[in-house]
């Protein structure tokens, strides 16, 4: 479809739903380039913002300050964050609405969960008119690769269980106003890689965006044989469609997805396709030709999944960092560099041995275990959210500064990840292949669990761990039993779950929560078992 058409289908499909990125998009694919200065000017405004909103109308903060003797005024500047303490899981679960802007109407606002990297869901309150301004920075990092408003997006990306019970006609048309081509990363198989694959193609997806392990295990299957034939040898039918969504529906997809180290000196906005040469005769790009780039998030991107990924779709590969709690964090750029999105949060560093006993209260990892040197525990103030400012948030994620500036003209200061969120694929006892993220999902609303954990020993069995918090009752136990029908259901009676109380979970290597965990190796997997 012509770009100008496209993009004017695109800008009247969200306004429909009360979205305008089209009217951000513009100044935030600008701001990345702005001065280090004029960028540090507009971060102080933002948090100037936050904090009297959290002063003025958010209980635990206003308590807080009084108890710290402290006033707005005395926080103007990131770095007049450490007057304040950090804020953890275990805080906000205990203050409640606490957290909540009182002088917000409830109809405005928007309610979500993440189960983050520990494993405990937590509930999440958000303007709804912020998914405008998410959904543009959306935009502008996929906009590193060459990709513009109006061009399809593919998404390998969460579905919940309205969009499985959604009628065919209403995906359809969804995916005409959004310009995305979805497939479900919970149900990968031999046949629905093939398809994935035959659909991006139709639609013409210039963009992907994905979980690392789901699309890893794509490009194998596309590298090594695809199942109906040998690579590069798919027949893609005319009139073949895909089902999509809003990506602003989806609540992992406000994280923002982008990253591949590319290197490369193209100026920024570059396509940076992988040269010809590093590809080899049998590889099938020729199935995915206008493809831009991949975005992946939501997971750690091991160097492995990186390599398959670049290889098989011909075209660079972009991380993304964010949080559900903070939204967007950091996206790498051409270059490979992850540069921290500034207008929308501000990270600081802790001290290993200072920060430890914060993060387990957290449930996050040891910031002092083996395989940790260099890096510090990630303390997050997310800009925009005054409906439940995120101030000073130990999220049990690690990381570390890197050189200010890589050169590819994005003045946002940069960070390098080290231990992030992990998902494992489970193969089911009917050989379906379901995404780690799907089993997290499952235990949205349960409010009265403490913290899970789904174990798989073997095809045929699921181990589904419970701590259980003080408020544990009735609406969980209905919670749990759901999820155990829900397995079932996509097992076809294959896999059965076994709920286990325990007083607690261990944690896994580097004393990371892992709320998935399989010990059947699928296609797609780091391959490491901790």
């Amino acid at each position: 479809m012509p770009r100008a058409p496209s993009r004017a289908i695109l800008t009247v499909g969200y306004a429909l739903k009360g979205y305008f990125p089209e009217r951000h998009f513009a100044e935030f694919s600008a701001r990345p380039h702005w001065s280090a200065a004029e960028i540090q000017a507009y971060q102080d405004e933002l948090l100037q913002q936050l904090i009297r909103a959290a002063y003025e109308h958010v209980p635990y903060y206003h308590d807080l300050f009084r108890e710290r003797g402290l006033t707005p005024a005395d926080i103007r500047t990131a770095a007049d964050l450490p007057k304040l303490p950090v804020l953890t899981k275990e805080i906000i679960r205990r203050e409640g609405d606490r957290m909540i802007n009182q002088s917000m109407p409830r109809r405005k606002l928007a309610v979500t969960q993440t189960g983050g990297s520990t494993g405990r869901p937590l509930s999440v309150t958000y303007p709804r008119a912020l998914a405008s301004a998410s959904l543009a920075t959306m935009w502008r990092n996929y906009a590193r690769c060459g990709w513009q408003p109006g061009e399809v997006i593919g998404l390998l990306w969460g579905f919940h269980e309205s969009d499985w019970r959604m009628p065919a006609w209403k995906m359809r048309l969804r995916e005409f106003a959004s310009r995305t081509c979805r497939v479900d990363p919970y149900d990968l198989g031999p046949q629905q890689v093939e398809r994935a694959i035959r659909r991006w193609r139709a639609a013409g997806a210039t963009v992907l965006v994905g979980y690392p392990s789901a699309l890893t295990m794509v490009a194998r299957w596309m590298v090594e044989g695809s199942p109906g034939g040998s690579p590069g040898h798919m027949e893609s039918p005319a009139g073949s469609r895909c089902h999509s969504d809003s990506p602003v529906e989806n609540r992992c997809h406000m994280e923002s997805p982008v990253g591949n180290r590319c290197h490369t000196e193209s100026p920024v906005g570059n396509r940076c396709h992988t040269p010809p040469s590093s590809l080899t005769p049998s590889l099938p790009h020729s199935l995915t030709p206008s493809l831009k780039g991949i975005f992946t998030s939501a997971e750690t991107l091991h160097p492995a999944q990186r390599q398959a990924i670049r290889r098989a779709f011909g075209c660079p590969v972009f991380d993304a960092y964010g949080c559900g709690e903070v939204l967007h964090v950091a996206c790498e750029c051409e270059r490979g560099v992850m540069h921290v999105s500034s207008d929308w949060s501000i990270v600081e560093f802790g001290e290993p041995v200072a920060a430890n006993e914060a993060m387990a209260a957290s449930g996050a990892a040891d910031a002092s275990g083996p395989g940790t040197e260099g890096l510090r525990p990630l303390i997050l103030t997310g800009l925009r959210n005054t409906a439940m400012p995120f101030i000073r948030y130990l999220n049990g994620d690690l990381a570390q500064a890197e050189a200010p500036d890589c050169g590819c003209g994005i003045h946002f200061p940069t960070l390098k990840l080290g231990l992030a969120r992990s998902s494992d694929l489970f193969t089911l006892g009917n050989g379906r292949v379901v995404h780690g993220a799907y089993f997290t999902q499952t235990m949205f609303g349960a409010d009265g669990v403490d913290s899970f954990q789904y174990h798989q020993t073997m095809p045929s069995r699921i181990i589904l761990r419970i701590v259980k918090g003080r408020r544990f009752g009735r609406a969980d136990m209905d919670i749990i039993e759901k999820a155990r029908r829900l397995v079932d259901e996509h097992s076809g009676g294959a896999t059965a779950v076994e709920v286990e109380y325990v007083d607690e979970i261990p944690a896994a290597g580097r004393g990371k929560h892992r709320f998935t965990r399989s010990d059947v190796v699928a296609v797609g997997s780091p391959g490491v078992r901790e």
